[in-house]
């Protein structure tokens, strides 16, 4: 028996699975402020609320009935390399592991930074505090993803809560309209959604990665469905209700800014007082550390399942004696998020947009490609309608993606292109070393799918 057949299952209710995703997939509306001063009030309004329809909501839909059809620990890595094929399936996990990486260090510097307001730490004390919350949250997933969920239920509430008393005490005192002005003086509608969309789409991004970790939950094919329609309806919530209040309480929307301006934690402050300013504060870095703690839980695990089928280096396979988790690779993980957040990322992060946008669209073509290949496959979940339908649901966000990579400026239009590029110069080499899953053509019903009880 493989190392894979050994991973542990834990049981979940829908709480713990819901805060898992709202981790990955929100951890409060902290980014929003740039949207707000650079695309205009009435913009980012809009924008936070057609995107659920036409972006989110076919993610999120997607990731369900994939996550129904294939409970696979590897997630959106298995489901496109079952309907595309072992190339295309080492693409996918490539892209996604290199943009966890990446965004994981981000959310410790982030939380780091909102700490060292308040004690002044100094460059070197700052790298030693990442260290420790580096190590803490991953001896938290290498205790497994139990742990990791009543972490995350933890850390939600504390990341919620305080906006629930910032909207409640903010109703009362609006006395300015928040959508106005619609878009910056002197600016052009195009131009407004070119600087605001990028951002939009980011704060709605991160729903596939459950899909990563479903192997190890009981029931993941029930209970991620259901997460997910709270999921989308909380995430819109939590980002419009406190920006409209906000804004109609305080205004300045060219002053918005997430350091040196207008932020949440200066309207939670004006609003409520230094205590609901830094019950914000709280939540800004509880959020951050939620993100931080489940993007190790999902990132770690693709790498891991491409090692198991002779596509990555073989000691990622190491699961822990114990605990039954890839400690290894969450060890790996660790480490790299401690080198990349004691230096700068503007470097580093021009092409992080790229690969999400293109390992989503692989994962948006993967359940309509898997729907026409595998009409029979059992799927709790479904997507409304057919095929066709299913189709014409996935296509708005898939030329929304597009559309966003090509608002971008040529700095980071040309380091995405290293970042893509770097999927396949990987293939190659490890397909070469290693051998991949086998030397004869694709099968996909050859991958191993685990047995789904109804």
């Amino acid at each position: 028996m493989n190392e894979t057949a050994k991973i542990k299952k834990v049981k979940m209710g829908l709480l713990m699975v819901y805060c898992i995703i709202f981790s990955t997939a929100c951890g409060g509306p902290f980014g929003i402020e740039t949207m707000v001063s650079s695309a205009g009030p009435g913009m980012t309004i809009l924008m936070l609320l057609v995107l659920p329809f036409l972006w989110a909501n076919p993610m999120g839909l997607a990731t369900a009935e994939l996550c129904a059809a294939l409970p696979l620990e590897g997630g959106g890595y298995r489901w496109v390399q079952r309907t595309m094929g072992e190339f295309a399936g080492f693409i996918m996990g490539w892209w996604l592991t290199l943009a966890i990486y990446v965004d994981s260090s981000i959310y410790i510097v982030l939380a780091v930074g909102y700490i060292s307001t308040f004690l002044s730490l100094t460059q070197p004390q700052t790298w030693a505090l990442s260290g420790v919350i580096i190590a803490v949250l991953g001896y938290i997933n290498i205790r497994g993803i139990h742990l990791v969920g009543k972490t995350s239920i933890v850390l939600s509430i504390i990341c919620i809560l305080p906006f629930i008393a910032l909207s409640a005490i903010g109703l009362f005192h609006m006395n300015q309209t928040p959508f106005h002005p619609f878009i910056p003086d002197g600016s052009t509608v195009k131009d407004s959604i070119g600087v605001g969309l990028a951002v939009a789409m980011w704060m709605y991004a991160g729903y596939a990665a459950i899909g990563s970790v479903a192997g190890e939950i009981e029931d993941a094919n029930k209970l991620v469905p259901k997460a997910m329609v709270l999921i989308l309806i909380s995430m819109v919530a939590i980002y419009v209700i406190p920006t409209v209040i906000g804004l109609g309480v305080i205004g300045k929307w060219d002053q918005w800014a997430v350091s040196g301006g207008v932020s949440y934690v200066q309207v939670g402050q004006l609003i409520g007082g230094s205590i609901l300013g830094t019950a914000i504060l709280a939540s800004a870095i509880s959020g951050n550390l939620a993100l931080y703690s489940d993007f190790v839980a999902t990132g770690t695990r693709t790498p891991w399942i491409m090692a198991e089928d002779n596509l990555f280096p073989k000691f990622y396979t190491k699961l822990h004696p114990k605990y039954g988790t890839p400690w290894i690779s969450i060890i790996v993980m660790c480490i790299i998020n401690m080198i990349i957040s004691t230096g700068s990322f503007a470097n580093v992060i021009v092409f992080d947009i790229f690969l999400v946008m293109f390992y989503t669209i692989m994962i948006l073509l993967a359940v309509v490609i898997l729907r026409v290949r595998e009409p029979d496959l059992p799927r709790p979940f479904r997507m409304p309608g057919g095929t066709i339908a299913v189709a014409l649901t996935i296509t708005p966000a898939i030329v929304i993606a597009i559309f966003c990579l090509f608002t971008q400026d040529m700095q980071h239009i040309i380091g995405g292109i290293f970042g893509l590029a770097s999927g396949p110069v990987a293939y190659v080499i490890f397909k070469k070393i290693y051998g991949g899953i086998a030397d004869k053509p694709f099968d996909p019903k050859s991958i191993p799918i685990e047995k789904i009880s109804f």
